[in-house]
């Protein structure tokens, strides 16, 4: 009854995540409040997991991320880096994915992404190469960078969590490091190779126009406005270089010439890139739109920010408009603009319906924004600040951070306390502040860790993970241990598309453990074998990092088919040869 129980629970597990009906966080919840009301676990064997050092460690990461790059040196490090590159198209790629790799083997590799797609579109402008030749080596390499320390990703610091919970020695932080370079030198000589030779250049793209995203937005000229009565071509709109594309006059579509004069209460439909949407914000007698007219004087508040939202896969969001949503009512932002890839349609803003891979430009309170993205599975690509150097503070901050790999990696701290004395002297020196690092803090990944591994302590009790291991021995007891690991690892892969990578390895893990035992093999070989599969498919554009170049690079979704599914494989087969060898079965 209790196999049943458990294995019911597992289902439900995998449907759910992979459909986001519910938050990760919440049915992680669920499936703890029922594994306790049926006996399966005590109270004690639920928590447990929330009391792992890998959950400090993980907070701990986040906030000194945070404060990192609140300082402006991921940026710093990111843009000089690439401008030393040069103009030479096969040692810019290497060097771009060189960079990514290094630096997303510390920090997040979604944030890092963001940050370098600037520098690199400038560069593409620079040297007259399409963008596209460079964008997706970016995205692959920040996932690659991960697969090299403890700390490249939270899918790592999750699985080694796990392996501590059921007795394995979790993993170092650089334990991962042969591994991890083998697959970033395969990585950056297949795209320099064959990847850069498959990957089309679509459509002509404007090079002056590649360092910006141009936003479609809604401005209203009010009562009083110096622009009554400027010619459209002659207006201050035009003279900002803003691209209009319809006028709407008292309900009616006004068509666009030389003979039409700007009256109080038209609505414009224009388009521009973030900065200019924020001169027009402020400029006398015009306001945006959005979804909401944007109150002026509130804009003007001090907590008030704009920030850029991408829309992430199985977002909350998507299908739905921002009038069906009531997005100010329920998080109190404003939809200010939008950007979509290819987007020609010219429609109210409030009646578009979002998509993956959008982008919102959103007004409102900082926890506002924070809040919008953890409750819809968003991604704040970056706040619109005058900040662009770094902080002395920030230095310090990263040097901090540096010295807490080294005390970890030495033995001479435990590795959680070495990041929490780097997160904690971060907020002392106010490198960031409280609230802020409180929100920097993913909580979902927290409770999705700690409740996934007395999960595994459920499969354990009731017998569920000694159930599926027999069976999978069974059917695979002529083929060895190689391909049950190889089964293993490509159902991670398959996992990690329609569900996080880190929730993919946390419900793979306790199966395949136990089918170890089963077979009397390693079972720290399949654990690292999974827990690196899943940072390494590249088959879609759903990673967060492909979502991001995804507009900007003007790609297909068939495009990270044939050339990140191609690469995908390599890197199955590199680490089904090399676990093996430095974790023996």
């Amino acid at each position: 009854m209790e196999i049943a129980i458990v294995l019911i629970l597992l289902a439900a597990a995998i449907t759910l995540f992979s459909l986001e009906v519910l938050s990760v966080d919440i049915v992680t919840l669920l499936i703890l409040f029922v594994l306790i009301v049926s006996g399966i676990i005590s109270v004690q064997e639920a928590y447990t997991g929330f009391g792992s050092d890998f959950i400090v460690m993980l907070a701990a990461i986040f906030v000194i991320g945070a404060a990192i790059e609140e300082n402006g040196i991921l940026e710093v490090l990111g843009r000089e880096a690439v401008r030393r590159l040069g103009k030479n198209v096969f040692v810019l790629t290497a060097g771009i994915m060189g960079i990514s790799i290094v630096l997303s083997a510390f920090m997040n590799n979604t944030t890092l992404t963001a940050l370098l797609i600037a520098p690199v579109m400038s560069i593409s402008r620079y040297i007259k190469v399409n963008p596209s030749k460079l964008l997706m080596p970016l995205a692959f390499a920040s996932l690659l960078g991960g697969t090299c320390t403890l700390i490249g990703t939270s899918t790592n610091v999750a699985g080694a969590a796990y392996m501590s919970s059921v007795g394995l020695v979790p993993i170092s932080m650089f334990e991962l490091l042969p591994l991890g370079l083998a697959l970033c030198v395969a990585g950056i000589v297949y795209m320099l190779f064959v990847g850069r030779k498959i990957i089309p250049e679509r459509g002509k793209v404007n090079l002056a126009e590649l360092p910006e995203r141009f936003y479609l937005s809604e401005a209203r000229i009010l009562s009083g406005s110096p622009m009554i009565g400027q010619s459209v071509y002659k207006s201050d709109l035009y003279r900002m270089e803003f691209k209009i594309h319809r006028i709407v006059r008292r309900g009616v579509k006004i068509k666009i010439d030389a003979s039409v004069y700007l009256q109080e209460g038209d609505t414009l439909f224009v388009e521009g890139n973030a900065k200019k949407l924020l001169k027009l914000k402020d400029k006398e007698g015009i306001d945006i739109v959005g979804d909401t007219l944007v109150n002026k004087e509130e804009t003007r508040e001090k907590d008030q920010h704009i920030a850029e939202v991408l829309i992430n896969k199985n977002s909350r969001l998507i299908n739905q408009t921002l009038r069906t949503n009531e997005f100010k009512r329920r998080w109190g932002l404003v939809g200010l603009a939008l950007h979509r890839p290819g987007k020609k349609d010219i429609v109210e803003l409030k009646n578009i319906p979002l998509q993956m891979g959008d982008i919102l430009l959103v007004q409102g309170r900082s926890e506002d924004i924070s809040y919008l993205a953890k409750a819809n599975n968003l991604i704040v690509v970056g706040e619109m600040r005058h900040k662009i150097n770094a902080t002395r503070r920030g230095w310090f901050t990263f040097g901090l951070f540096i010295l807490a790999i080294i005390l970890g990696s030495a033995g001479i701290l435990p590795v959680s306390a070495a990041f929490m004395m780097a997160a904690v002297m971060s907020v002392v020196i106010r490198a960031i502040d409280t609230q802020t690092a409180y929100r920097a803090i993913d909580w979902r990944l927290l409770v999705l860790i700690g409740g996934m591994t007395a999960f595994g302590i459920a499969m354990k009790n009731s017998g569920a993970d000694v159930f599926l291991a027999d069976m999978i021995a069974s059917v695979f007891e002529s083929s060895g241990p190689l391909w049950v690991m190889a089964s293993f690892m490509v159902l991670t892969v398959v996992l990690t598309q329609p569900m996080s990578n880190a929730a993919a390895a946390l419900v793979v893990l306790p199966i395949a453990i136990q089918t170890a035992q089963v077979m009397d093999v390693n079972p720290r070989s399949f654990a690292i074998s999974i827990i690196v599969s899943a940072s390494i498919s590249m088959i879609t554009p759903f990673e967060p990092s492909c979502i991001l170049v995804y507009g900007p690079g003007n790609y297909k979704f068939f495009d990270f088919v044939r050339v990140g599914g191609l690469l995908t494989i390599l890197l199955l087969v590199i680490i089904w040869l090399m676990v093996p060898v430095f974790w023996p079965l």
